[in-house]
């Protein structure tokens, strides 16, 4: 794997968990919840940002993944909180998430090509983690 498509898969991965803490955001009724949620969409914000711009000056092309990944996250997101919306049932949720990315995030970094900068891959990792260890406390 290139520099390129490691930048799409790290903005692909920023976007997904932006939308999934907006997913728990909207069923979300706990007010500390609430905040411990924004701190972490600002986090994936702030890598998202910094992806973008790395594109748009590396002039990188990027394909828009389409809403039915959204409307599929939001639905997926309702259906799982329908009986349950409690902090621990969507810390949980997120934790999952952060879990599945490190595992994405495990085949990138395998297949990243010899000399390949990951310092963005470490980041994504870092907020994954950070993810896992702020969501705990909610179980």
């Amino acid at each position: 794997m290139n520099r390129e498509n490691v930048l799409r898969e790290v903005l692909k991965a920023a976007n997904t968990s932006i939308d999934s803490i907006k997913a728990l955001e909207s069923v979300n009724t706990d007010e500390q919840f609430s905040v411990a949620l924004l701190e972490q969409e600002r986090s994936y914000q702030d890598l998202e940002i910094k992806v973008k711009n790395i594109i748009t000056n590396e002039k990188i092309g990027v394909k828009d993944e389409g809403f039915m990944p959204k409307v599929m996250l939001w639905g997926t997101t309702k259906v799982k909180t329908l009986v349950d919306n409690s902090p621990s049932k969507l810390a949980e949720m997120l934790i999952q998430g952060a879990n599945m990315g490190v595992i994405s995030l495990t085949k990138v970094e395998n297949a990243l090509e010899p000399g390949v900068d990951r310092s963005l891959l470490d980041e994504l990792s870092a907020k994954y983690h950070n993810t896992v260890d702020t969501m705990k406390a909610y179980l």
